[in-house]
C-alpha cells in the first residue's frame, strides 16, 4: 500500500513538476507527488502521454533520473518495448511478421506482445516452414525464416548500410550482389577511416557483427587504453597478457586481462578493462583489499605482529594478516602476558595496546597528578559505625 512518509526534502512535484503532471491521483490511494521526496523509492503509478494504455508503476527515485537525463521514455515499460501496448505490439508494428505468428502454439497473438520482448515464440512462413525466434531479433534485428535463408545467396544492396562496409579491395573476385551464406569476407569501417578493418561472415537471420572497434572489442588509434586512460596502460601485465598489448583494446572492453603494479614485488592480480576504467579502481592491494607482503602486520607493525597469539589464531599467521584487517583476533602482551581479542585496523590505526597495561597506565597517571607514589585505600570510610 502507498504511503507517504514525511517530506523533509524538496517533494518530487516541486523537482520534477513535468512528471508530476502524469501522476494518477486515484490508483496512488488520493496521495499526491507533493507527499512524496523527490528521491523515495516508494512505486507510485502513472500515466505515459505517448498512449491512453502506457499506464506504468516504478520508483519517483528511478523516473526522477531518467527526467533529470531527459530520457523520460525510458521509465515507461511501454515506450522502452518491455510491455504491449497499441503503439508497440507486433501486430500493429511489424503486420507482415503478424502475418507468420502461430498463435495456437504461442497462446497469445501478436496484438498482445511488444516488438521488444524476449519471448521465444513460433513462426511460420509463407513457404510453410515452421520454427522458434526471439520477437526482438525478428522485429529489431531483421531475422527471417533460417530454413528459407539457408544456402542462398545474399544481395547487400538489400542491406544498403551493410553494403558500405564491404571492403571491395580486400574482396577482389567477390560479388557482394551473391553473397554465399556464412563466407568469412573482409570489411572495413564506414564510420570511421582509422579503425582496423575485420573478417567475419553475413547471416541474414542474425544481426550482422559491426565493426569491432566501434562496439568496444577492439582498439583503434585514436580509441586505445594506451591514448584514453595511460596511468591504467602502465600497470599492464606485459608477461601475462602475452601478444594482447593495451593498444588493442579500449577503456570500455569486457575483457579480462592481468595487471601489474610496481609498488609491489606481488602486486599482480586479474580484471576487466572496464571494470577498472569505469570505477576508477586500483591496485587492490595497495588498497589493502588483498594481502600482499606489503600490507601485512610483519611488514607495516612489526611490534604488535610480535604479540600475535601463538596458539589461539588457529593456522592464521601475523604475515598472512592485513594491518586494515576487521577480523578479530588474538593478542599476547609482551609486557604483562594479558590475553584480550581486537581487530588488526584497531591496533595500527588508532593504535590499540593491552587493555590491562592501558588501565595501569591510567591509574600510575592518576596517582601522579596527585603526587602518589602508590595506591592508598582508606579503610576506615568502610568500618561499621
Amino acid at each position: 500500500m502507498l504511503e507517504p512518509a514525511r517530506v523533509l526534502s524538496p517533494s518530487f512535484a516541486e523537482v520534477y513538476p513535468e512528471a508530476a503532471r502524469q501522476w494518477l491521483y486515484q490508483k496512488n490511494c488520493g496521495y499526491g507527488p507533493d507527499d512524496f521526496s523527490f528521491g523515495s523509492t516508494v512505486r507510485a503509478w502513472f500515466k505515459c502521454p505517448s498512449a491512453k494504455d502506457h499506464i506504468f508503476q516504478i520508483e519517483l527515485s528511478r523516473l526522477g533520473k531518467a527526467f533529470r537525463n531527459e530520457t523520460w521514455s525510458q521509465g515507461c515499460g511501454f515506450c522502452r518495448g518491455l510491455k504491449p501496448s497499441v503503439t508497440n505490439n507486433v501486430a500493429d508494428l511489424y503486420p507482415e511478421l503478424a502475418n507468420e505468428w502461430m498463435r495456437r502454439k504461442n497462446g497469445i497473438g501478436p496484438e498482445e506482445i511488444s516488438f521488444g520482448s524476449n519471448f521465444r515464440a513460433w513462426w511460420k512462413c509463407k513457404r510453410g516452414h515452421i520454427w522458434q525466434a526471439i520477437v526482438v531479433n525478428r522485429t529489431t534485428n531483421d531475422a527471417g525464416c533460417y530454413i528459407c535463408n539457408k544456402g542462398a545467396p545474399t544481395d547487400l544492396r538489400d542491406y544498403p548500410d551493410v553494403l558500405m562496409e564491404f571492403d571491395h579491395r580486400k574482396n577482389k573476385g567477390i560479388d557482394p550482389h551473391a553473397l554465399p551464406v556464412g563466407l568469412k569476407v573482409a570489411w572495413r569501417c564506414s564510420a570511421d577511416t582509422t579503425h582496423d578493418g575485420w573478417v567475419s561472415g553475413f547471416y541474414r537471420t542474425t544481426k550482422q557483427e559491426r565493426c569491432p572497434s566501434c562496439t568496444n572489442k577492439k582498439g583503434s588509434k585514436g580509441n586505445n587504453l594506451k591514448v584514453t586512460q595511460p596511468e591504467f596502460a602502465k600497470q599492464w601485465d606485459k608477461v601475462k597478457n602475452g601478444a594482447l598489448k593495451p593498444d588493442m583494446v579500449t577503456e570500455n572492453s569486457g575483457r579480462r586481462v592481468f595487471w601489474k603494479c610496481k609498488e609491489g614485488p606481488d602486486h599482480e592480480w586479474e580484471a576487466k578493462v572496464a571494470d577498472r576504467t569505469r570505477d576508477m579502481t586500483q591496485c587492490p592491494f595497495c588498497m589493502f583489499r588483498k594481502t600482499s607482503v606489503t600490507n601485512v602486520l610483519t611488514t607495516l607493525a612489526p611490534n604488535i605482529a610480535r604479540e600475535w597469539h601463538p596458539t589461539k589464531n588457529g593456522n592464521d599467521r601475523p604475515d598472512q594478516e592485513r594491518a586494515h584487517s576487521r577480523t578479530k583476533r588474538w593478542w599476547l602482551c609482551s609486557v604483562c602476558s594479558h590475553e584480550w581479542t581486537a581487530e588488526a585496523h584497531r591496533r595500527y590505526e588508532r593504535g590499540s595496546n593491552c587493555p590491562k597495561c592501558a588501565t595501569e597506565q591510567q591509574i600510575k597517571n592518576m596517582l601522579s597528578a596527585r603526587g602518589l607514589k602508590k595506591r592508598e585505600i582508606d579503610m576506615s570510610r568502610y568500618r561499621d559505625k
